[in-house]
């Protein structure tokens, strides 16, 4: 009690003061209009302001909360995709219901870190790990471009090699002319790759798309990865071909990473011929 006496001591002038200007600032304003109408517009300024900043805030919350529900839902169409079934019937003409079996399905993410410095430091890592079905070995894609392939996982996280990576290759295809060869990174520009394994013999022209292959497991036919910008014939029967990169992988946010559900059933018939 003494103690809050001496504070009460020490600072009640202080107090005081205060006490009194807020009386005099009440009385002014209640009772002089022009000082009222004053403060009732600055009051109403200052509330409309916190109150546009609180709803912005809300706002963008909202806003990411809806981005996320998209890039769901268009995982969900990725997979109604032609791209993404498997045939099961032989004969065109005999067509039953049951003969598409869905082969591939897309897990959404969000990349959360990424380092893109050429050689092998060449990664990103995504929001999505073993508990959302990913798996090393598996693609990684955006709408109009082939991002990398799985090489790692947590319980919720994974990295990705992404296509500047040495290690990486990608089995491309031209379908103009129905040659496929290995997509690959060569130190050039991050919108230009090399397509290797093309031979002479075959007309490459600029302008001609290049998409994947389907003759990995770890991407469907049929993803757009950019055009031929250059095709130059080479010492060794094949060209030298680069490729315009439809999609700036380096500032991607959120991707799809494709999930084989047939994988396992490809990757044991490759193993057995393996032992032989």
């Amino acid at each position: 009690m003494g103690g809050l006496l001496q504070l009460f001591i020490r600072y009640g002038g202080i107090l005081l003061f205060f006490l009194l200007e807020g009386i005099c600032f009440y009385l002014i304003v209640q009772f002089n209009q022009k000082q009222h109408q004053i403060y009732l517009s600055t009051s109403n300024y200052f509330v409309g302001k916190a109150l546009d900043r609180y709803n912005n805030t809300i706002s963008y919350f909202s806003l990411y909360k809806q981005m996320e529900a998209l890039h769901a839902e268009n995982a969900l169409l990725r997979d109604s995709l032609d791209n993404t079934y498997y045939m099961s019937s032989m004969r065109k003409d005999t067509f039953p219901g049951d003969s598409l079996i869905q082969a591939y399905r897309h897990i959404p993410a969000n990349v959360i870190s990424k380092s893109m410095f050429g050689g092998n430091s060449n990664s990103i890592t995504l929001d999505r790990g073993g508990m959302h079905g990913v798996k090393p070995g598996q693609g990684v894609v955006v709408k109009d471009g082939v991002v990398g392939i799985v090489v790692d996982t947590t319980r919720h996280f994974s990295r990705v090699m992404t296509i500047y990576h040495r290690a990486c290759r990608i089995s491309a295809s031209i379908p103009k002319i129905n040659q496929h060869g290995s997509l690959v990174y060569k130190g050039d520009s991050l919108t230009v790759m090399s397509l290797d394994a093309i031979p002479t013999h075959a007309d490459v022209k600029t302008g001609y798309i290049v998409e994947t292959s389907g003759f990995s497991h770890k991407f469907p036919k049929g993803i757009k990865i950019g055009a031929v910008t250059l095709a130059q014939k080479g010492s060794d029967n094949n060209y030298n071909i680069r490729v315009k990169l439809a999609t700036d992988i380096t500032s991607v946010q959120q991707v799809y990473i494709i999930d084989r559900l047939m994988g396992d059933e490809w990757e044991q018939l490759e193993q057995r011929e393996n032992e032989q």
